[in-house]
């Protein structure tokens, strides 16, 4: 492992946020279970082959091909990576990276989740989403400066390609050419210069060899320029190739290798220990006193039952954007013409899902004048609109398919609880989003331990549930069996995609008050569980803040409701003080709460799901002009438009509730969590009304929908990153 001195270095270079990552080809080996095209040489043994199939290649030009990519030499990998680039026609060559990198799915995201966590710039030589995918940040290349400054500067948050991104052919940068394309751009050499000279680098998933044109210009440059820096830059590997990586820097590169393990599987642990709270360089501090049993866990006093949900939302754009693959077409109907689903929640409507059971909405026109949370998605169907799509979900009962489960937990969590019971529920929302929420109850001997609560959101690879005989599943496999087989019975077994999820599952804590637990005497506490479910990438400093502010507030000094919001994570609290101490109306807040909290995650990524297809058709500047292209970005903006209404339709009518919190904590969330990049949005939308207006009257509904988009895209703002010591 690391020499003391050098892991303290790289702590805290973290902790100060003063470190960029460099991620290789190894983030997205480990992150798809070793996927044939996640190596730059698996990509370029496919190119081969799709030469041979769709460009007249020989049997004596694969032979070549081979033996350059068996010599390991760079120059010789970049020849063979320049004759595919050559061979392959300007359209082969974009949809053979669509079909290969662009294929590519998170089977394993904790490599590249953990390394968001550090909350600091990432760069990758990688052309896949892999690190988008895991991380739900967007993705800019070398070609766009000006983007990737917004970034270094912490302006914006993105995954930086300085290699090009497969959703962009022109960007990628594969053979010679291409190669002496980016050495030659000015901008893109100062800004990796600026990178390299402002910040430390830490290169993650470069095995042995690190020989790439682009970064050797890079490195050589620097070691003319700052060979007497008393600056270190890192690159984590094995164990066993330790040594020799480190023959690979002379003493001028001021990059040191550092052990992460033994073995591949050892990274994203030893990533996550890299979080650990650093102290900023200073006079030394006394020694702490010796740890005891009480100082070691910390507990929130005051709660002895919490409510953990865990929720893992899902894609389902297809309902709407591909009508024919949708198996039921009355279901269909329902959700999207809306005098199908006035009657269908007048007459308690159900529809079966395989297996699973029935899909039936969450709520009825009967609840729209009685004091029930639903009512906030159920429109006036008295009054005329063209607004055809709502938030309202279809959900099921989960108990069927849990049933024969047991809630496997360790000695330990067994010793300090008393109670321990689940249950789940599936939902779809007609915007193109499912999800699935297993909410986990336990009820602790004494006050509610951190480290427990922690460790039961966190650790979602852990096999918490299973049969009472064999062996159980990780939290996470139940959670994707289940997308999986809501997925089939919707769309048939080609609903079956990788990519439906997303992102890791987002997590509640909602506590009840059992001896006046006090927010503002546990900042410390709450502050570590919200940042530390999978993915947080904001500091400790930015959520102190947010829970001072929060408990300093209205809602809780005169309402006695806390709610608090971070990127993966929120805190649902209601006082036995609330409601003049009435137990009835307390239960109801907290229920409120907790789907107010399921609201806004399903509106943020139901406009994700269409935001980024409009993106994905920005960013390549090829709008298909076709009438097929252009009836499907039709139907992309005409969708997108349609769940901008339903979320600011909901927004609006939560005000109907009476209750101030609902409203505060439904800002924070789509302020905190949310995902979709706006000031690229903006560009997209400006690009695509440029285009559209050149199309005629064809594309007139077209126009009209990206106005309207514009205009309710505005209805809540993204958080700006702030910048500064965690």
């Amino acid at each position: 492992m690391a020499t003391d001195i050098l892991l303290a270095d790289l702590l805290g270079i973290l902790a100060r946020k003063q470190a960029v990552i460099i991620a290789g080809a190894g983030v997205s080996i480990a992150a798809t279970d070793r996927a044939a095209t996640s190596s730059w040489v698996g990509l370029i043994r496919d190119g081969a082959q799709r030469c041979r199939q769709v460009a007249g290649a020989t049997d004596a030009w694969l032979s070549i091909i081979e033996s350059e990519l068996a010599s390991g030499d760079v120059d010789n990998l970049l020849s063979a990576a320049e004759k595919i680039s050559r061979r392959l026609p300007e359209g082969e060559y974009a949809r053979w990276l669509r079909e290969t990198v662009g294929a590519l799915r998170p089977v394993s995201p904790a490599v590249p989740s953990a390394l968001a966590a550090f909350g600091v710039p990432i760069v990758t030589t990688n052309y896949d989403g892999i690190l988008e995918l895991s991380t739900g940040l967007p993705a800019v290349t070398w070609m766009s400066p000006a983007a990737v400054e917004r970034v270094l500067r912490g302006e914006d948050r993105a995954i930086i390609h300085v290699h090009g991104h497969w959703g962009d052919p022109k960007s990628v940068i594969l053979g010679i050419r291409s190669y002496e394309k980016i050495l030659g751009d000015e901008p893109t050499q100062a800004l990796l210069q600026a990178l390299r000279a402002m910040h430390s680098l830490i290169f993650v998933g470069y095995g042995k060899g690190l020989a790439d044109p682009n970064f050797g210009a890079l490195l050589a440059w620097a070691r003319r320029a700052f060979s007497g820096s008393e600056y270190r830059h890192f690159r984590l590997v094995l164990e066993s190739e330790k040594d020799e990586i480190q023959g690979e820097h002379p003493p001028e590169d001021r990059i040191f290798a550092i052990s992460y393990g033994a073995k591949h599987a050892d990274l994203a642990p030893f990533l996550e220990s890299l979080r650990a709270p650093v102290p900023a360089p200073g006079p030394a501090a006394a020694p702490a006193p010796p740890a005891t049993a009480s100082r070691a866990i910390r507990r929130l006093k005051g709660i002895r039952t919490v409510e953990i949900r865990l929720t893992q939302l899902f894609r389902m754009a297809d309902l709407l954007l591909f009508p024919d693959n949708v198996r039921s077409r009355r279901f269909r109907d329902v959700v999207t013409d809306r005098n199908k689903l006035r009657r269908a929640l007048s007459r308690g409507w159900k529809m079966p899902l395989g297996s699973l059971g029935a899909l039936e909405p969450a709520a009825l026109i009967s609840d729209f004048v009685e004091e029930k949370f639903w009512k906030v998605a159920i429109p006036d169907f008295r009054k005329p609109t063209s607004q055809w799509l709502y938030l309202l979900p279809f959900e099921l009962n989960l108990s069927s398919r849990l049933a024969g489960l047991e809630w496997r937990v360790s000695p330990a969590i067994k010793d300090c609880t008393q109670n321990r019971q689940f249950n789940g529920v599936l939902r779809v929302y007609p915007p193109g989003v499912g999800l699935v929420r297993l909410s986990v109850w336990v009820t602790f001997v004494a006050s509610a331990r951190l480290d427990v609560l922690i460790g039961l959101a966190r650790h979602l690879e852990e096999p918490l549930f299973g049969p009472p005989e064999g062996d159980a599943a990780p939290t996470e496999q139940l959670l994707r069996d289940i997308v999986d087989e809501a997925a089939v019975a919707l769309f048939g077994p080609e609903g079956r995609l990788e990519d439906r999820r997303w992102r890791p599952p987002e997590v509640l804590f909602v506590p009840v008050d059992e001896d006046r637990f006090n927010p503002a005497a546990h900042t410390e506490e709450l502050t570590e569980l919200l940042a530390y479910p999978t993915g947080q990438t904001e500091t400790t400093a930015e959520l102190k803040g947010r829970i001072a502010a929060a408990a300093a507030g209205p809602h809780w000094t005169r309402d006695r409701v806390f709610t608090a919001a971070s990127e993966r994570a929120a805190l649902a609290f209601v006082s036995k003080d609330y409601a003049a101490g009435i137990s009835a109306r307390q239960r109801r807040m907290r229920t409120w709460l907790a789907e107010t909290w399921e609201l806004a995650a399903a509106g943020v990524y139901a406009t994700k799901a269409f935001a980024d297809i409009l993106l994905e058709i920005a960013r390549t500047r090829s709008v298909d002009s076709s009438a097929e292209g252009l009836q499907y970005l039709s139907l992309a903006a005409s969708s997108f438009h349609a769940a901008l209404q339903a979320v600011a339709l909901a927004r609006t009518q939560l005000q109907t509730l009476g209750a101030g919190p609902l409203m505060v904590f439904a800002r924070d969330l789509w302020t905190y969590d949310n995902p979709v990049p706006e000031a690229e949005l903006r560009d997209a939308l400006a690009y695509l009304s440029e285009w559209a207006n050149g199309q005629g009257q064809p594309a007139e509904g077209l126009r009209a929908d990206l106005r309207e988009i514009a205009a309710l895209s505005k209805g809540f703002k993204t958080r700006t990153t702030a910048v500064g010591d965690s």
